[in-house]
């Protein structure tokens, strides 16, 4: 099966950007692929006269610039593969969707709030609805050597999870063990629902091996899902955290749920939850 051949790793001033980096190398060079490191910044909006503000902030974007280079230069020599540097001046959201189009994978950090150097709030949304691309986010805290051992497929049927298992398919072959959960809202439909069977199904015709759980998560009263619809995406999020926790899992693949409403980009419950609170690496594709 085709790996991720070209695999496009976004970096950025935040102190994780080297274990994002790293972790990107670890998996382009499990699949002989090439890695890029895209580093964008905004634009300098440039005055009619150089003064000594748009000086200093010139000189300010070449010193970072420069740094993000050397943090490059010294990831491909201990890891001992090349690694290629791009930089482009622009919103960095557009910067990446449009590169991310011609990759095969996309590697990220979770956004963290409390690093200065990090992007806006909103780069994760705008890279996981426009690039059309799966997107392998690595959580701003912890140490992830490994990656991709035990796979966790947080399964429901739709587009979104459909397109994620495909897309997933270079990794999940090379796991050692792969499991898939469906949420199931009672008992009756957990047992006669056989879309988990249809899925082990298409994987055995990858030869891929995997072991299907359903759980049936706590029922909500009328008026909870009234005040707080998110309630019910947030159970299902806590059940998948623990469930991840117990089985030792490395990855969790999953669908990015989301739609436009106007001009305001609006995310599903359970893909807020990950993208502010992810344990593990998450590959998520919309």
């Amino acid at each position: 099966m085709a790996g991720y051949k070209k695999v496009l790793a976004l970096v950025n001033d935040s102190a994780r950007s080297r274990e994002t980096l790293t972790l990107a190398a670890r998996v382009a060079r499990e699949h002989a692929g090439e890695l890029t490191a895209l580093y964008s910044v905004e634009k300098a909006r440039h005055a009619p006269y150089l003064d000594r503000s748009m000086t200093n902030t010139l000189v300010a974007l070449e010193r970072r610039c420069a740094l993000a280079q050397e943090m490059v230069a010294d990831t491909a020599e201990a890891i001992g593969m090349p690694i290629a540097f791009r930089y482009e001046e622009g919103d960095p959201a557009t910067v990446a969707v449009r590169a991310a189009r011609l990759h095969d994978l996309i590697v990220a950090g979770q956004w963290n709030p409390d690093d200065p150097g990090e992007t806006r709030a909103d780069f994760s949304y705008r890279l996981l609805m426009g690039s059309g691309r799966p997107v392998l986010f690595v959580p701003h805290a912890g140490d992830f050597a490994v990656c991709g051992k035990r796979v966790l497929i947080s399964w429901n049927g739709t587009r979104e999870s459909a397109r994620a298992v495909r897309d997933a398919l270079p990794v999940i072959s090379r796991a050692e063990f792969v499991e898939a959960i469906q949420f199931a809202p009672n008992e009756n439909e957990a047992s006669e629902d056989g879309r988990l069977d249809g899925l082990q199904s298409y994987l055995a015709a990858h030869d891929i091996e995997v072991e299907i759980t359903i759980q049936v998560p706590p029922h909500p009263s009328i008026s909870e899902r009234i005040l707080s619809p998110t309630n019910v995406d947030a159970s299902f999020a806590e059940m998948l955290l623990s469930h991840a926790a117990d089985l030792g899992a490395d990855l969790v693949v999953m669908g990015a749920y989301g739609h436009s409403r106007g001009f305001e980009l609006v995310l599903g419950g359970m893909t807020r939850t990950f993208l502010s609170s992810m344990p593990i690496p998450f590959l998520m594709s919309h």
